[in-house]
């Protein structure tokens, strides 16, 4: 019996991360299938052990036995949106806060352009930074905190959020996660920054 414990590669991770959303979503459509009484052809029917692989790695990765690879590559599963760029979270001394793209700047154009130019020059001469596995380990571990761009350049988009605030947002909120847990729609629920609400 060979006893080597492999560390998947990131690529293995998010591979990994991948088969792990394509079949949910696959189990969800299915089920979507039966209930409106439309036939499954049995050729697409899963085996009895895909099914198992999916449901241990999942479990895998609910009980956090899951390495760090595997984590990120859940995450970017979740929270997927455009790969070509990323927002970086500011706040000033004054307490302002926001997001913007993170991005490299040539700032001998800029400077060196006359003031009503500057925000033209910016727009042609930045570069937009990709989001990566490091990325996102370094949001994971609190170094920086990112957020995604959900609508991709087609106008599609791999996830939608609802945001629930006000005195009754826990109740509201349950009440969504329910109806998406009764019609077989995978649903999270995260509380905001402020504690005072929450995200679905």
């Amino acid at each position: 019996m060979n006893t080597d414990i492999h560390e998947p590669s990131g690529s293995e991770a998010s591979s990994f991360a991948e088969v792990l959303r394509l079949r949910e979503e696959n189990a969800r459509l299915r089920s979507l299938l039966t209930s409106h009484n439309i036939q499954i052809p049995e050729s697409e029917r899963p085996t009895g052990e895909a099914m198992q692989i999916s449901r241990s790695a999942t479990e895998g990765l609910r009980l956090g036995v899951a390495t760090a690879n595997q984590r990120i590559a859940l995450f970017r599963s979740l929270f997927r949106g455009r790969e070509d760029v990323y927002a970086i979270r500011w706040e000033n001394s004054d307490g302002r806060a926001g997001y913007m793209p993170k991005a490299d700047r040539d700032w001998k154009s800029y400077l060196n352009a006359k003031e009503q130019d500057r925000k033209k020059i910016d727009r042609q001469t930045r570069s937009y930074r990709p989001i990566t596995d490091d990325v996102v380990r370094g949001h994971l571990v609190g170094e920086q905190t990112i957020g995604i761009y959900p609508l991709l350049e087609n106008e599609s988009c791999w996830l939608l959020a609802a945001d629930f605030d006000k005195k009754t947002w826990q109740e509201d909120s349950a009440a969504f996660l329910a109806v998406c847990h009764e019609l077989n729609v995978p649903a999270a629920l995260e509380r905001s920054r402020s504690g005072k609400g929450g995200h679905v």
